[in-house]
């Protein structure tokens, strides 16, 4: 062998050997990227639990809410009524004992 086919050999032997050592540098790389996006995948994915959580507690007290305005408002409607029921047994009372409000608004009978 002369010389320069031992050059020649030995360049692309470097060559070689700086190929294989840059793509496992490279793996290590794409090791460690692959692992931070799967740290920020998990993290995203815990937040996103987390929001997902406060929103169904929302919507169990939205919906108790409108139960209870639901509630409310049957009461309100049966006071209501029995004001109206007392009003007119107020009126036939005052008729029947023929009070009448004078005109400073007091009731004389």
């Amino acid at each position: 062998m002369t010389p320069q086919w031992a050059a020649v050999v030995i360049s692309v032997l470097a060559l070689l050997f700086s190929i294989y050592n840059g793509n496992k540098a490279s793996g290590k790389d794409d090791r460690k990227e692959a692992e931070e996006v799967g740290k920020q995948e998990s993290a995203i994915l815990t937040k996103l639990e987390i929001i997902q959580n406060s929103l169904i507690e929302v919507k169990q007290d939205i919906k108790s809410h409108k139960e209870e305005m639901e509630r409310v408002n049957e009461r309100t409607i049966r006071t209501e009524e029995s004001m109206k029921s007392l009003h007119k047994r107020v009126d036939r009372m005052e008729s029947l004992l023929q009070i009448r409000p004078d005109a400073s608004g007091k009731k004389t009978v």
